[in-house]
């Protein structure tokens, strides 16, 4: 019984393309555009990727010299948007901090400004009561 790539992916949880790049590697040939696996093709197959699982940090794939040159430059791409991503999460965190300190100067000067408006208020109340008790002085001298 033959077997499709989709078909060895449902078995085995990895991904048809990469049972079909693993079919290229042993040079299993495509039937009408499509891989159809013997028994044996098969289990040679899933035999491969159970060695390859198996292998602790080894991972080898095979790549055309255009596939090569894409992957480098996703390669190149990926470390530029980390590093990316690691200086725009710097400055958030240099603008957190920043946002910090203004809230606590805006609460430091709302204080002072409350404390101002409270001498204010505080130095018109006593300069009228002065000019009440002037004006009653006055009144009071007339008489």
């Amino acid at each position: 019984m033959e077997r499709t790539a989709n078909e060895l992916s449902e078995r085995t949880g990895v991904s048809a393309r990469t049972i079909q790049k693993k079919a290229k590697a042993l040079g299993i040939m495509k039937d009408k555009g499509k891989y159809l696996f013997t028994e044996n093709e098969a289990e040679r197959i899933v035999n491969e990727l159970n060695e390859r699982t198996n292998e602790a940090e080894t991972i080898t794939e095979t790549f055309t010299a255009d596939e090569y040159e894409k992957l480098q430059e996703v390669i190149q791409d990926y470390k530029a948007k980390v590093n990316e991503a690691k200086h725009l999460m710097e400055q958030t965190k240099i603008y957190q901090n920043q946002l910090e300190y203004m809230k606590q100067s805006l609460a430091k000067k709302d204080e002072q400004i409350s404390k101002l408006i409270d001498t204010f208020e505080s130095t018109i109340r006593i300069n009228s009561e002065r000019n009440h008790i002037e004006y009653l002085d006055k009144h009071r001298q007339k008489e």
